[in-house]
């Protein structure tokens, strides 16, 4: 993924008080550049708004679109969801998340708490203006994975699900 001149963005899921209703979302996102996603994703969490993954599911991208889902139940079921947007730009990657909710849980039941929760990581896909980016499309839905391993910039700053972001050496 390629995040030049793109600033990283933060839901912090505030309540003003008990009375207020507030988001689950908290997470850390980055609006990713939409040409320069490539590998390829395990999707064990959830399928954005159609739910979780029953059975985990390969998703291949290069240059910033998928290119392939893996042909099980969850992926046939993704790839149809996919489709009833008519738009290819639904296939580009825009954003990078991590969850940072630590109350809550990946289960599929609900569209924000998975993508919010402590140990998960999403790939958004389609529009992406609203965080930063330039994309623009019919929609967008987050890929939501478990436990990931993540390096940006050489640095290690989460192992299998665990934020471990190294303090930089500092020479005094």
């Amino acid at each position: 993924m390629g995040k030049r001149g793109r600033e990283p963005g933060f839901f912090n899921g505030v309540l003003k008080d008990s009375k207020d209703y507030s988001s689950a979302s908290i997470e850390v996102y980055v609006p990713i550049e939409e040409t320069c996603t490539n590998g390829i994703m395990v999707v064990d969490g959830s399928l954005g708004y159609i739910g979780r993954a029953e059975d985990p599911v390969q998703v291949r991208f290069e240059a910033g679109r998928i290119v392939e889902i893996e042909d099980n139940p969850t992926g046939n079921r993704l790839r149809a969801y996919m489709d009833q947007y008519q738009d290819p730009r639904i296939c580009i990657a825009g954003e990078l998340g991590i969850g940072l909710n630590s109350l809550s849980k990946c289960e599929g039941n609900c569209y924000i708490e998975d993508e919010s929760a402590y140990g998960t990581f999403h790939i958004g896909l389609g529009r992406n203006i609203a965080l930063g980016g330039i994309q623009n499309a019919k929609g967008h839905f987050d890929l939501v994975a478990h436990s990931p391993s993540i390096y940006t910039d050489n640095r290690q700053i989460m192992q299998e699900g665990k934020i471990i972001v190294p303090e930089p050496d500092f020479i005094y």
